[in-house]
């Protein structure tokens, strides 16, 4: 409902600055009011706009939260299923029930905007069947007429028998696409009133509106005016958009000559009846607004604007229309993250340690105890473990084999008989897994779902979280061991960094950034790791003997993702 209200809301904006600036640069070609209005109804169909950060808001200050007892958990994580991630706070419970009443209210918006839209559909559509039975009681024009538009058709470049005439009692004149294909409509009484050369003026009218094919382009412009059916400005800009098109036709015919004009006048005051909206499927010859048509036919001078004036609001709106293309959303500014007091009184440590004999050295421990030092150390370390973690990728596997296999007397791995650290987490890997990890995607997708990502700490997570391995890593690495009896579950590790705002959306809190920077950036490194390591399992998980049960398991898992983990996590 969102993207439909912004979009909507593009388009009126849009709407009357095309307007403003049609008036403004004095634009008499019709082209241009053509793509000036087509640029204006483009809006209406731009959903999902190139999201473009501006960081110009001071951060808010976040106040802190207090987190309740977590609830008592089940004995087998895989009897029941996992709690929200983060753990509940005493403004849960009301920000859940905010979004629940958004929920229901945008829920109501969305029925009553489909209500509308069907009801607008609806109408159309009649209209249009309407149009179709009105036309097939048209009846074929005389043949003095007909030879006359046989004529024209031929002479711009059409089959002279490709777009029948007809002759009605009310409708016309006007061209229309049934299903069949096109027709013209012409009134009779008025029809027969009009002299060859009005006729023939109304008739080069209508072709026209063929070869610019008119009625399939009003028809996009009403397809958009119809999705924001709420919004008078599209209906107006669709009109506009309609007028344009009726504008261009009047100056092709104008083109050919004054005579063409001036007869074309005399017609147009002849079907001077106001007459009802036109239905979806047909171009009115007398369109738009009779009084500035005949104006512009007979006018002497017409197009007035220079070329400068003409490519100078073209280049403005081809800015605009660039411009549409971005949705521009505020956001805080995002300080520097300071480093956590874990990692300054690690860093106070090291620089106790430094013998400082030399100036170099001694600047280089006095910057240790500044802000902007800690920082930068802070970075340095995150590089380097990172660094650490990519190297570690190439010999992980074979490490983690030659520290607990060895080959028997057939040259098949075997796990050692002195590796029992690895036999009992193994069995203890093994047990559950596949039931605890299913329980686990829906809640990390939860989790994603609600994560706000308005700060990097946020998107960073968020990329974490979206990797294929993360549920793997994570259950192995942080989760396991806590929700076996006597443990806590997933809440206490995510929910260290994480906590919920008063729209239930997950965030990180300012406080809580660096430890988030942490276990992203851990977590991104070590799926990475886990995904080198699983491409290199099924070479040594053919070498492993099935000599009992426990090394037939170790073999078969060595083929599933949780393997990669168990390794990484070693």
């Amino acid at each position: 409902m969102k993207s439909l209200f912004l979009a909507s809301l593009a388009l009126a904006i849009f709407g009357l600055l095309a307007a403003w600036l049609l008036r403004r640069f004095k634009i008499q070609s019709p082209t241009l009011h053509r793509l000036a209005w087509g640029v204006v109804l483009i809006q209406g169909i731009i959903f999902a706009g190139i999201p473009f950060q501006l960081p110009l808001l001071e951060p808010a200050p976040i106040a802190e939260i207090l987190e309740s007892p977590l609830p008592p958990l089940p004995e087998n994580f895989s009897a029941a299923p996992v709690n929200p991630l983060v753990a509940p706070i005493p403004e849960a419970t009301a920000a859940a029930e905010t979004t629940r009443s958004f929920s229901i209210t945008e829920n109501g918006l969305w029925f009553a905007y489909f209500a509308g839209l069907i009801a607008v559909v609806a109408l159309a559509l009649a209209a249009y069947v309407a149009l179709i039975f009105a036309v097939r009681k048209a009846r074929p024009a005389p043949e003095t007429w007909a030879d006359q538009w046989s004529d024209l058709l031929e002479k711009n470049g059409q089959d002279h028998d490709s777009i029948p005439l007809l002759v009605h009692d009310r409708l016309g004149p006007m061209l229309c696409r049934l299903p069949g294909g096109y027709r013209v409509v012409v009134p009779s009484t008025p029809w027969e009133n009009l002299t060859d050369a009005q006729r023939e003026a109304v008739l080069i009218h209508e072709i026209a509106h063929v070869e610019r094919r008119d009625v399939w382009k009003t028809l996009g412009a009403r397809f958009v005016a119809t999705l924001h059916w709420f919004n008078p400005f599209a209906w107006w800009s669709a009109r506009q958009f309609e007028e344009a098109a009726e504008w261009d036709c009047d100056q092709r015919l104008a083109t050919r000559g004054k005579r063409h004009a001036i007869e074309y006048a005399k017609a147009l005051l002849q079907f001077a009846e106001p007459k009802s909206r036109l239905p979806i499927g047909a171009s009115l010859a007398r369109g738009a607004a009779l009084s500035p048509r005949i104006r512009r036919l007979t006018s002497e001078n017409g197009n007035t604007e220079t070329w400068i004036r003409r490519l100078g609001f073209a280049a403005f709106l081809a800015i605009a229309s660039t411009v549409a293309l971005f949705r521009f959303e505020l956001i805080a500014q995002q300080p520097a993250s300071a480093p956590g007091e874990e990692f300054k009184k690690d860093l106070a440590e090291f620089s106790e340690e430094i013998d400082a004999t030399g100036d170099t050295v001694t600047a280089f421990r006095d910057s240790l105890k500044t802000p902007a030092g800690q920082i930068v150390m802070k970075d340095l370390a995150s590089g380097v473990e990172q660094e650490n973690l990519k190297s570690k990728a190439a010999t992980a596997l074979p490490d983690h084999i030659e520290r607990y296999f060895e080959k028997n007397g057939d040259g098949k791995l075997e796990v050692k008989s002195d590796a029992e650290d690895f036999r009992e987490r193994f069995k203890k890997l093994y047990a559950g897994y596949s039931e605890d990890i299913e329980i686990l995607k829906p809640a990390m997708a939860e989790t994603r779902e609600l994560l706000a990502e308005d700060t990097e700490a946020g998107k960073l997570l968020g990329r974490f979280l979206d990797q294929k391995g993360a549920a793997n890593w994570l259950y192995v690495k942080a989760i396991r061991d806590f929700v076996r009896p006597g443990m806590k579950v997933i809440e206490d590790r995510l929910g260290v960094v994480l906590t919920r705002g008063g729209d239930g959306k997950l965030f990180v809190p300012k406080s809580r950034v660096p430890d988030a920077e942490k276990v992203a950036r851990m977590g991104d490194g070590v799926v990475a790791l886990m995904e080198a390591i699983e491409v290199e399992l099924p070479l040594f998980a053919a070498e492993v003997a099935e000599t009992d049960e426990f090394h037939k398991r170790v073999k078969k898992t060595m083929n599933e993702p949780m393997f990669a983990g168990f390794v990484a996590s070693d």
